[in-house]
């Protein structure tokens, strides 16, 4: 543990020093060692074999999932097999939601879809398809007549306090931009862009800002390496960099288990009852999802996950 600062990255840790790393592989500590540093490891061991798909298991797996977004998002290796097989037709039959025949979304269809929204966006947002099929065939005009239009006056953001009032609503630039587009497009235009982002923050600091002190400042604001890593902007990536992680993490209380903890099925399905996503087991608890794989405990340790998020 004591080497691997020197080191950037798993791959790079593989490259120069193949035994440890190997040591490491065969005794599980992967997981726990890429999460104290903040690698980023692909775990294969959940990959199938050449020929395993088969139809069979292939609308076994279909049959737990109402629809094909949420059967990819949940299973992408089985979903990816039926595509490429072609018998996603056939894994799908029992779905709820399926895909419409060509020609299904008439005019008179969108034009009654369209009058259950108020505006525009909040259509497209949320009927994403028909949406697109008014819009492809042209009836895009018909069927939002009714709706409330939030367009701004013609010539509206060419005044310069109106694009400032806009301005003030956002503490970043970036929000700006996504939120309101047009006003950070005239500001940058007419020249008062700098005027208008001057109580902003800053989203990139300039070169060599993160020097050893301003790290060791910034790291003290945490009390565990994760929370770190998530919100240093930028601060850890450069304490990693040059090897200051260990001097800036002396106060931080290592959460590590110890070896072999994610091998006992338990305690990874313990870990697993605290979470009511698989994104936020996934963000959280990496070692034990990646041992869930491995072991052939996801599924159960899903099912526990979606019963939390029913509740």
């Amino acid at each position: 543990m004591e080497n691997l600062s020197k080191y950037k990255s798993l791959g790079e840790w593989a490259k120069n020093d193949r035994a440890s790393y190997d040591a490491a592989y065969r005794n599980g500590m992967l997981p726990e060692i890429c999460e104290m540093f903040g690698w980023e490891v692909i775990d294969y061991s959940h990959r199938k074999p050449a020929g395993y798909w088969t139809l069979e298991l292939l609308q076994k797996e279909g049959k737990k999932y109402n629809g094909r977004r949420e059967w990819a998002d949940n299973d992408p290796a089985s979903y990816k097999a039926a595509q490429y097989k072609g018998l996603l037709e056939y894994c799908c039959d029992h779905m709820k939601y399926k895909t419409k025949p060509p020609g299904y979304w008439t005019k008179e269809k969108c034009l009654e879809d369209g009058r259950k929204y108020n505006t525009k966006q909040e259509w497209r947002q949320k009927s994403k398809t028909i949406f697109r099929a008014a819009y492809n065939g042209g009836w895009l005009k018909e069927c939002t007549a009714h709706m409330v239009r939030g367009a701004k006056p013609a010539g509206y953001w060419k005044i310069k306090e109106n694009v400032l009032t806009e301005a003030r609503k956002y503490s970043i630039r970036s929000k700006w931009a996504k939120a309101s587009n047009p006003s950070y497009q005239s500001a940058m235009k007419n020249g008062w862009f700098e005027e208008c982002i001057e109580h902003m923050e800053s989203p990139i600091k300039p070169k060599k800002y993160w020097n050893k002190e301003r790290c060791l400042v910034e790291a003290k604001k945490y009390t565990t390496i994760k929370d770190w890593r998530k919100n240093s902007g930028g601060s850890y990536k450069a304490a990693q960099h040059y090897g200051w992680l260990k001097e800036c993490t002396v106060h931080i209380v290592r959460g590590v288990k110890p070896t072999g903890y994610w091998k006992i099925k338990e305690n990874v399905l313990t870990e697993a009852r605290k979470y009511s996503s698989k994104q936020e087991w996934r963000d959280n608890s990496r070692g034990s999802k990646g041992s869930a794989m491995k072991h052939g405990w996801y599924d159960e340790c899903m099912e526990i996950i979606k019963q939390n998020g029913s509740k």
